[in-house]
């Protein structure tokens, strides 16, 4: 699969970002898990193209997040990707959407 951020001659038009509708926190596009603070992270919706956010220091998801801080309910709201992405936090393949694990494959790629 191919996701370009430049026009292309064709169709002169910007590449669609394949995760840019929102999902429900019971149907999300990836799971991210940090088991040693005890958060895991849904992401609901992408705000740009994967290649766009390997350039933007700045780039962010939309989230449904669940902690020891949170009391079992979810939190939802945008966060940086260098955060949810922070050390010890792996993606849980098997709970991802498949293309997903696809483009991301892995915690940290």
């Amino acid at each position: 699969m191919v996701l370009a951020t430049q026009p292309t001659k064709e169709t002169n038009t910007m590449a669609k970002n394949p995760f840019g509708k929102t999902r429900k926190v019971d149907n999300p596009y990836a799971v991210y898990r940090d088991d040693r603070m005890g958060f895991e992270y849904r992401v609901l919706k992408t705000n740009q193209t994967p290649e766009r956010e390997k350039t933007n220091p700045y780039a962010s998801w939309e989230l449904a997040t669940k902690s020891p801080h949170t009391f079992g309910s979810w939190e939802y709201g945008a966060g940086y990707i260098k955060d949810t992405l922070h050390g010890g936090t792996y993606l849980d393949e098997a709970a991802s959407d498949p293309l997903w694990n696809h483009v991301y494959g892995g915690a940290n790629k």
